[in-house]
């Protein structure tokens, strides 16, 4: 079953508009929790999926989360987003509902600062974690 959603994000990204204006973003989230570096790609300045891997875990412990987050407006100085997505292990499969802030408080607006709380529940709702993070984003395309 997880492999069929990884299959289903990559026609996603496949048949995404290519005349759209996009940037290909990396990203690392610090959090209690797990940390976590992502990938993801910014279309329009509005919708960003992503993918986020999990870290300092054991291999069977690893987990991804793909997630897509909506930007409220198309600022390169700050940007609020809120988002949905799944968090996908071996052993749980839980929703996620990133709610956050990017902000860019240099001249260079390729590199920010994001602070993301993001509310994760189990499908069987056996359980509600609240993560807070914060991190960095980097944009590896400057804006045209």
């Amino acid at each position: 079953m997880t492999y069929f959603r990884l299959f289903l994000i990559g026609i996603f990204f496949i048949f995404c508009d290519n005349t759209a204006i996009a940037q290909v973003t990396t990203g690392y989230y610090h959090s209690n929790l797990r940390s976590m570096v992502s990938v993801g790609y910014k279309i329009n300045n509005m919708i960003e999926p992503s993918l986020r891997i999990g870290l300092d875990n054991y291999i069977e412990d690893i987990h991804i989360e793909p997630v897509v987050t909506f930007r409220y407006n198309d600022s390169w100085d700050y940007s609020p987003y809120v988002g949905v997505g799944t968090w996908l292990s071996l052993d749980e499969l839980s929703l996620v509902f990133p709610i956050g802030f990017d902000v860019a408080p240099f001249t260079n607006k390729q590199f920010g600062f994001h602070f993301e709380m993001t509310p994760i529940v189990g499908f069987d709702l056996e359980y509600l974690i609240l993560r807070g993070s914060i991190g960095f984003r980097y944009y590896l395309k400057k804006k045209d």
